[in-house]
């Protein structure tokens, strides 16, 4: 029997593929990282959001779905600053510098509005960064100056039975086994603001590996264009690209290797 987890640290027991694996020395175990000095990530908002009239309506979107809202950009140069594309938040740790991107109406598949930007927080970095971000994120929406007037956030987990979309000024009662984890259980964690939607989408793979299906990707195209009220007419080629787009990706396909 070999048991699969989504992710592997060779310095940690932990489960995986395990057959004919190796246990590392107990002494190359650390027993309390808490008692280590710790870098804590320094998060840095490259633009200023407060009073900026771009940012009125926030979609937020895991890194997998990020091709699916994002138009195809032609070949550029190294370091070419894209049109549309704006670096928003930086966080430096552990001698990395992570990035969360946002983008706008220029450079963006979705017939989003001029105020309504989508940002992309990409699950892959570590979950303190991750973390951190969702921290920031969730102040600067709460903050009444800053005149954020609705923020969807998107997650995938394959620890829910169907698609769900809720309010967060409604109370949203999960079914007996299901959970959602990363990115969106940040949000659900730390969040009081009544102005946050929330949608999942289902997903049959492991965290790295998602199989979310086309059908899903329908429901949250239609649950975006609901939600923010899009052009009826530029949403229908979206929602046709996307899952184009979504089917070239192999997004129902799960990479990986069961025994």
């Amino acid at each position: 029997m070999s048991i699969f987890k989504e992710s592997a640290d060779e310095n940690l027991i932990q489960g995986r593929h395990i057959l004919d694996s190796k246990v590392p020395a107990v002494e190359t175990l650390v027993v309390n990282p808490l008692e280590e000095d710790i870098e804590l990530p320094k998060v840095t908002f490259i633009k200023d959001v407060s009073g900026d009239e771009t940012f009125k309506k926030m979609i937020i979107i895991p890194g997998r779905l990020s091709k699916i809202f994002l138009r195809i950009i032609p070949a550029y140069k190294a370091n070419e600053e894209i049109e549309g594309i704006d670096d928003l938040v930086t966080v430096e740790y552990q001698g990395k510098l992570h990035k969360v991107q946002s983008y706008s109406k220029r450079n963006c598949k979705v017939p989003i509005k001029n105020k309504t930007r989508v940002i992309m927080i990409d699950e892959a970095m570590p979950a303190i960064v991750v973390n951190y971000i969702t921290k920031q994120l969730l102040k600067i929406i709460g903050e009444e100056q800053n005149g954020i007037i609705k923020t969807l956030v998107i997650g995938t987990s394959n620890d829910v039975s169907e698609g769900l979309y809720w309010k967060s000024s409604a109370a949203k009662n999960f079914k007996n086994g299901e959970f959602v984890s990363t990115c969106l259980a940040n949000f659900l964690s730390y969040n009081n603001n009544s102005n946050i939607e929330y949608l999942i989408v289902p997903s049959e793979g492991p965290l790295s590996l998602p199989k979310v299906s086309a059908y899903e990707i329908s429901e949250m195209c239609d649950q975006i264009i609901k939600t923010f009220k899009l052009d009826e007419d530029k949403s229908v080629k979206w929602k046709e690209d996307a899952l184009k787009m979504w089917n070239i990706m192999g997004g129902e396909v799960v990479r990986s290797l069961y025994i």
